[in-house]
């Protein structure tokens, strides 16, 4: 027993209470339902293990992961108690759970970060975790019907843009289909544009949040990503009215990770931008006031 203690003192897992393993934890147990889930897509559809990753929520939680050395744990504690009940809910949601619910992971982050909130070195971390454990639910239950509506929307934006493209199509509902071709595409509320911005625009707030941006070059960067986004999923959605090659290609086969691979790298890319843009704003801000003593 001795020794098992020393070695948990030497690898310093109780560490701020212990909550940076909670919060590794948590992760593991994300990774672990994009695998399951891929891999159950793998058998029911017949895709590659790859084109069922989730990109976006492996990109964040590395960036969420590598956030934590910025807090300053020394001044978390956490009782044995408060650590055994964590520990157990988590190992509950490891192996007492089916692998693709997120229901109890989320439960976990929002009470990591609601344990991590009343240190202001770890606010944004907490809203972080926030975040990643809440884009799953705008995506179900009530919401899809917020979706079925923008769907909508999606179909009447799909329509004009195929024709400006000189495509001519006819439009009913959320259904689009190519005048002369027997194939049609309908809209279904998962595609919807509502229910991929929360998406990557949790993304966005969690690199941008994580790096330590301005408030107005996050409230900037949002709108360029949110804006980037829609144009890109519209833009999918008329190449898959194409054809059914088309619609199999990027609905159900590779043009999926690419989709999702690239709307990770809008939100990443602009979330660096904007951190840029506040370093080179202090610099020269820095610069001027040194300047002024001297003019």
């Amino acid at each position: 027993m001795k020794l098992f203690i020393d070695c948990f003192q030497r690898l310093q897992l109780d560490r701020g209470g212990g909550y940076p393993v909670l919060i590794a934890l948590a992760a593991l147990m994300d990774v672990r339902r994009t695998i399951a889930s891929a891999v159950m897509a793998q058998g029911s559809e017949g895709q590659a293990l790859y084109d069922g990753l989730d990109y976006m929520l492996l990109a964040e939680w590395l960036v969420i992961l590598a956030a934590t050395k910025d807090v300053d744990w020394s001044r978390i504690k956490a009782g044995a108690c408060e650590r055994l009940f964590g520990l157990a809910v988590v190992a509950t949601g490891l192996f007492g759970v089916t692998p693709t619910s997120h229901w109890l992971t989320m439960a976990i982050c929002c009470a990591i970060a609601a344990r991590l909130f009343v240190e202001p070195s770890a606010r944004r971390l907490s809203a972080v975790l926030v975040i990643v454990a809440s884009q799953y639910v705008l995506s179900q239950g009530p919401f899809v019907a917020v979706h079925e509506v923008f769907a909508q929307a999606d179909a009447w934006a799909t329509h004009h843009l195929l024709t400006a493209a000189d495509f001519a199509n006819a439009l009913d509902g959320t259904i689009v289909k190519l005048q002369g071709s027997s194939f049609a595409i309908v809209i279904s509320p998962g595609c919807a544009t509502t229910s991929i911005l929360p998406r990557v625009g949790g993304a966005f707030l969690i690199f941008a949040l994580c790096w330590r941006a301005s408030v107005r070059s996050v409230v900037l960067g949002l709108v360029v990503t949110l804006g980037a986004c829609l144009v890109l999923n519209l833009l999918r959605l008329s190449v898959m009215a194409m054809s059914p090659d088309d619609y199999q290609y990027w609905h159900n086969g590779g043009g999926r990770p690419i989709v999702s691979v690239t709307m990770t790298a809008i939100a990443y890319l602009t979330a660096a931008a904007v951190v840029r843009r506040d370093a080179l704003l202090k610099t020269g801000g820095a610069a001027a006031a040194v300047a002024e003593p001297g003019a």
